[in-house]
């Protein structure tokens, strides 16, 4: 919340937009408010990560499918916002994003593997 309500002196703003829920944020521009998306996102993951974790998952998968879910949502969203590209267009935070999912990559391909049997 404290993102949101810095406006745009906190560089956590998204870019000017005339999409239904682009809102003022101080600079008279309709802007995305990445804040307000981060906040349901993190809303959403909660209700759907208490629901596995009543599953017997083995110790840590829920950890793991958090920061999967976490990191793809930071990857996709960084493109609504004012950044500057480095890098084949995208972002030092989105190659974080790519390097930690690079990581998780085992257990995203175990996900895909039961899903699809």
């Amino acid at each position: 919340m404290g993102c949101f309500l810095s406006g745009t002196n906190e560089f956590t703003y998204g870019e000017a937009t005339s999409f239904f829920l682009g809102m003022n944020l101080g600079d008279n521009l309709k802007r995305h408010p990445i804040a307000l998306y981060e906040l349901v996102f993190l809303a959403v993951l909660f209700y759907f990560l208490k629901k596995l974790q009543s599953k017997n998952l083995p110790n840590g998968l829920l950890f793991q499918y958090f920061m999967i879910s976490y990191f793809a949502f930071r990857f996709f969203i960084e493109f609504i916002k004012p950044n500057h590209f480095f890098v084949a267009g995208i972002s030092s935070i989105q190659i974080l994003c790519l390097i930690c999912l690079l990581y998780y990559h085992k257990t995203i391909l175990n996900l895909f593997v039961k899903n699809a049997s």
